[in-house]
């Protein structure tokens, strides 16, 4: 988990010292309120202390000191009020958790609420859980029998697979801040419980393998508009989800873009292990296209830290496996949602620019803007490709930035 720099929780500090509340009687009460829900703690006055200097207690206990608090004051006292909120959240949504009960709580827990943290983007954020899915690609997990009668699951995956591919079309015509996005957004929420589910691994991966696309799709429109934490947070959850489904092809797809998202945000050598070790891990498992994209991102990687040889032979290495695509070539139907990365012509003007990228944004050292720039770039290193908004169905207006634009349906 990664955790923030303490600084002392003023907050709280003044809200104990305002009304006289004494560090011993509310660790106490915190103890006896953790008790009634089945937890062992021992916290003392030192820990109150400890929390003052700006140490934060994994969650739920945050939400014990609120409420013992107002116990105290006699009004509701929220956990925002003693400062501990977003660091809370941040336990919650940055988490990868080895168990997979609780990593599919932490999921429900996230889009439970309309609440989302801001900050900058942190490339330690992602620390934890790329270790853990390139240690263990996919949980070890004996599945439930299926239930008697049960039917609905086929027609829930459907919905959200349709869901998914409407977000990445949305998302490629009008940008991750449109209102269409929003109501992308809702239908995740109101479809995150079907995993409190017990189901059978015949409906069981599906489910979670599209749910993971899902929120993939969310973050990247939320980065898209100018959400970089927002959108960790997503590709962290869908590669869990991935993870949890068993679904290694899925997870590498995801893990490519988390290279790219750590790439636009100034960190080529952490994008540069993010997509090797997609393609290293999805090379039995993920289909040509979801290996090409990794090397893409591979290539753009090195073209940023300098090495324009390693650039050329990971682009050669990318066109080499759009080649082997052919009409016949059908994704693994673990993945029907799987992508389709750049087309041979676009890695043919790719190739020339990764050799000699672009420098970074003027006015910020290292880092590429989220935003389209003023001048047009070749495509290939210097940033994202960006799609014209309001693309019109059957036109090609050349080179765009979307992540969705990515994919073309032309290489079958």
């Amino acid at each position: 988990m990664t955790r923030r720099p303490k600084t002392p929780n003023r907050a709280f500090a003044t809200l104990l010292t305002t009304h006289g509340v004494s560090h011993k009687s509310l660790a106490f009460r915190v103890n006896q309120l953790a008790a009634e829900e089945d937890m062992q703690t021992s916290y003392n006055h030192s820990s109150v202390a400890r929390w003052i200097d700006g140490s934060v207690p994994k969650d739920p206990v945050p939400r014990f000191i609120a409420r013992a608090l107002g116990e105290r004051l006699g009004r509701t006292v929220t956990v925002g009020e003693i400062g501990m909120a977003a660091a809370a959240d941040e336990a919650v949504c940055w988490d990868f958790p080895r168990d997979r009960a609780e990593a599919v709580g932490h999921v429900l827990a996230h889009w439970s609420t309309c609440a989302r943290p801001g900050g900058p983007f942190a490339v330690r954020g992602y620390h934890v859980a790329v270790t853990r899915w390139l240690a263990v690609p996919a949980d070890r997990f004996d599945w439930p029998p299926s239930p008697p009668g049960h039917q609905s699951c086929p027609t829930r995956t459907d919905e959200i697979r349709q869901a998914a591919e409407q977000a990445r079309q949305w998302d490629t015509q009008f940008g991750g801040g449109n209102t269409l996005m929003q109501s992308a957004s809702r239908f995740v929420r109101e479809t995150m419980p079907l995993l409190a589910t017990a189901y059978d691994q015949t409906c069981g991966q599906p489910l979670l393998s599209t749910l993971a696309e899902l929120v993939r799709t969310m973050g990247w429109a939320a980065f898209d508009n100018g959400h970089s934490v927002q959108a960790q947070q997503c590709f962290i959850q869908a590669l869990r989800l991935a993870r949890a489904g068993q679904d290694v092809e899925m997870g590498a797809y995801v893990l490519a873009t988390m290279a790219l998202h750590t790439l636009l945000e100034g960190a080529p050598d952490e994008a540069l292990d993010m997509a090797q070790g997609a393609y290293y891990q999805g090379r039995h498992h993920a289909s040509r296209r979801v290996l090409a994209f990794a090397k893409l991102a591979e290539a753009r990687a090195l073209a940023r830290l300098g090495d324009a040889t390693g650039a050329t032979t990971a682009l050669s290495r990318a066109e080499s496996w759009l080649d082997k695509i052919t009409p016949e070539t059908r994704d693994p139907a673990g993945s029907p949602t799987s992508p389709t990365p750049v087309s041979r012509r676009t890695l043919s003007t790719s190739s020339v620019t990764c050799a000699n990228p672009a420098p970074p944004w003027p006015g910020t050292p290292g880092r590429t803007p989220s935003r389209t720039p003023r001048q047009p770039a070749p495509w290939g290193c210097a940033w994202p490709p960006r799609p014209p908004r309001r693309a019109r169905p059957g036109t090609s207006n050349g080179p765009s930035r979307t992540e969705s634009s990515l994919w073309t349906s032309s290489d079958g």
